[in-house]
């Protein structure tokens, strides 16, 4: 009856589940830096599908974007690398889409009202986050150098 509907459903269900088969591969992080606890040593890290060693430096604080709706949407950037001491900002409906860190020592707070949030990150390591309403859609890291 609707063939172009079958088809746009059919691959709608199939990117999603890719997505999710992504996500749950990515959430088990490898920790070269110390995971999403921080920590020192060894090689890069990979967490939440974020690679430490093709994630570029920001010379400074960084910005990062999501929905001021209800839909999910990826973080922009969900990657992110920073120096030592720099500040992280996020920007959108954590009411929608509340941040949630990931890992101990984690300097992220849980975070459920509002629009703005930031937080700085004064120690090394690779630290974890996601949307707790749509962990597998919405993820990413910060990871922390000299």
């Amino acid at each position: 009856m609707f063939p172009a509907y079958g088809k746009w459903v059919g691959f709608s269900l199939a990117a999603f589940v890719g997505v999710g088969l992504l996500a749950s591969e990515a959430c088990t992080s490898s920790s070269g830096t110390g995971g999403a606890g921080g920590g020192t040593g060894g090689a890069a890290a990979t967490v939440n599908g974020c690679d430490e060693a093709t994630t570029m430096v920001s010379a400074g604080d960084v910005g990062i974007t999501f929905p001021m709706t209800a839909a999910p949407s990826q973080y922009t950037p969900a990657c992110v690398k920073i120096h030592k001491g720099a500040k992280v900002t996020w920007n959108g409906a954590f009411s929608s889409h509340p941040l949630t860190p990931e890992g101990t020592g984690n300097p992220i707070s849980a975070t459920s009202a509002g629009t703005t949030a930031s937080f700085t990150f004064a120690n090394e390591g690779s630290f974890g986050f996601h949307c707790s309403f749509h962990p597998t859609a919405m993820l990413g890291a910060v990871f922390v150098v000299p």
